[in-house]
């Protein structure tokens, strides 16, 4: 469980650094054409929002060992679906204190990118629950709990 916990980790981080760049860029770029305020914050949310979907869901593969579609008839998918949350909400805490002490000039928007990951995490949380009736498994076999 450690070393599944570890990859959720380095898994989420791998995330935030990755669509933490994409979305320096194009403040960069709508910084090149003077767009300020309210467009910037907007920008920092919606990347946030595909980092969190996206983190989610590599993460949830990460604990199952199986694809997002099929690992909602496990018994144990409300709880790994938690740890999964548990785990960003843990990492986004820590990186906003982070940027805090470190006294960025950016950090509500820092804080607007952390809020959009968590935010999308727990929404997808909440959307897709674990489905106690039949369902089809990847082999073809039928269930019913």
């Amino acid at each position: 469980m450690v070393k599944k916990i570890a990859r959720v980790v380095v898994s989420t981080m791998i995330h935030l650094v990755i669509f933490g760049l994409i979305g320096a860029i194009l403040n960069f770029l709508l910084s090149l054409a003077d767009e300020e305020g309210v467009v910037l914050y907007v920008l920092w949310a919606v990347v946030g929002i595909f980092c969190g979907v996206m983190s989610y869901s590599s993460g949830l593969e990460t604990m199952t060992g199986q694809p997002l579609s099929h690992w909602t008839y496990r018994k144990d998918a409300p709880r790994t679906s938690l740890v999964v949350v548990a785990i960003k909400l843990f990492i986004l805490v820590a990186l906003s204190i982070l940027y805090d002490r470190l006294g960025t000039e950016s950090l509500s928007l820092a804080i607007t990118y952390f809020v959009a990951v968590f935010l999308a995490a727990l929404f997808m949380e909440a959307t897709i629950r674990y489905q106690p009736t039949r369902v089809s498994r990847p082999g073809g076999d039928q269930t019913q709990d």
